[in-house]
């Protein structure tokens, strides 16, 4: 395993040579929550894993005017974007595995919106295509990092 969390993976692969499956198990569930917990309040905040305010929305575009009538604005959305994503937000733990993510048709939609790209706006076959910039929803932070190695080492 390459990147970030290589070194974490490899420490967590000789405590599990350590310990029983049914304490790998609950320590996964542990340190998942605990991620799930910090994650959510993130997304919540609209920062990245980073810390950084994730990209703003785009200017809303002028709705054309009726006859004679001045055209209206379209009235930007306020507040956080994704209201739904942290109550979406699925934990899996087992005693080789921890995935914290979403499933089913959410994970589609805003595994778009983790990297950025391009997808069609709607069902329709005609539908127009929109760029989406990327706002990454999950990530581990250094923080991140050293609660789960503090927590790792507490077992040993």
């Amino acid at each position: 395993m390459s990147g970030p969390v290589a070194p974490l993976a490899e420490m967590l692969e000789q405590l599990g040579e350590r310990i029983a499956p049914t304490e790998r198990k609950q320590l996964a569930r542990d340190i998942g929550a605990q991620l799930r917990r910090e994650q959510v309040a993130r997304i919540r905040a609209n920062l990245t894993p980073e810390g950084d305010p994730m990209v703003p929305r785009k200017a809303q575009r002028q709705r054309p005017s009726r006859k004679g009538a001045p055209p209206t604005l379209r009235q930007p959305k306020l507040g956080r974007m994704f209201k739904k994503a942290p109550r979406l937000m699925r934990l899996r733990a087992s005693a080789d595995d921890l995935e914290l993510g979403w499933f089913g048709a959410a994970a589609a939609v805003l595994a778009l919106h983790q990297s950025g790209g391009r997808d069609q706006v709607g069902r329709a076959a005609n539908a127009p295509f929109a760029d989406y910039p990327a706002r990454p929803l999950i990530g581990l932070s250094p923080e991140d990092r050293l609660r789960i190695l503090d927590r790792v080492a507490s077992l040993l």
